[in-house]
């Protein structure tokens, strides 16, 4: 009798479930995280804000696409961060270069202008909670990264956050993006590009750089293998 060449190894279908069940459940996650960002955008639209904020905002992006000396004449336009302002604009354009340009004084319009700008704040959420995932499997595994992930894909201050148009999420994804970044530079000691960290560059830089490297618990074991790093107590 000969022996299967193909004799299974014990532990290795395992292994592979393991490996396939974690991007489906994260993609499970930032569906349920999207679907409960995208629903009701139009909610009490052009009429009723989600927060004070918005009005404001929606303002001050209107007031840019006619020109910034247009939006800089108004008092409360320096109080927002404009990122938001311009990535609706943009939205605007690709629109208008499809569709007929947007009419604000009329009602459709303005219910059209008002979930597009919505739909930049959940867009910013559901990517937050992608990239959330990544932040929680650097510091404690892959099971980490989901259970963070999950409690921020139902989290209902930030569900309510990235229903208005405001700068808070867009804010919130670039820190979350920032954060991993970080991270990957206090495990690392150098910026993604490979260059090395130099204390005389920046002592400010190089105090928080040595405080995440220590304060920073490295992953634990994966399904792949490996040793635990060590943890701080």
């Amino acid at each position: 009798m000969t022996a299967n060449p193909q004799t299974a190894i014990p532990g290795e279908g395992r292994g592979c479930w393991r490996e396939r069940i974690v991007p489906v459940t994260l993609s499970l996650i930032v569906i349920l995280a999207g679907v409960l960002r995208f629903y009701g955008l139009a909610w009490g639209a052009p009429y009723f804000h989600f927060h004070i904020d918005e009005h404001f905002v929606f303002v001050g992006a209107d007031r840019l696409r006619i020109s910034m000396r247009a939006a800089a004449m108004s008092g409360k336009f320096f109080m927002y961060g404009p990122v938001p302002m311009h990535m609706l604009n943009a939205v605007v354009w690709v629109y208008e270069s499809v569709r007929a340009p947007l009419v604000l004084t009329g009602f459709q319009d303005q219910v059209t202008y008002m979930v597009m700008g919505r739909a930049i704040s959940a867009t910013m959420g559901t990517a937050t909670v992608f990239v959330l995932y990544f932040i929680g499997k650097r510091v404690s595994g892959r099971i980490g990264g989901l259970l963070g992930a999950a409690l921020m894909a139902a989290s209902v201050v930030h569900i309510a956050e990235s229903h208005s148009f405001r700068v808070d999420l867009t804010m919130l994804f670039f820190v979350t993006v920032a954060w991993l970044f970080a991270l990957r530079v206090a495990e690392h000691g150098r910026w993604p590009s490979g260059r090395s960290i130099r204390p005389h560059s920046s002592s400010v830089w190089s105090h928080s750089h040595i405080f995440l490297r220590h304060a920073v618990p490295k992953p634990g074991r994966t399904c792949g293998g490996g040793s635990p790093g060590p943890r701080v107590a």
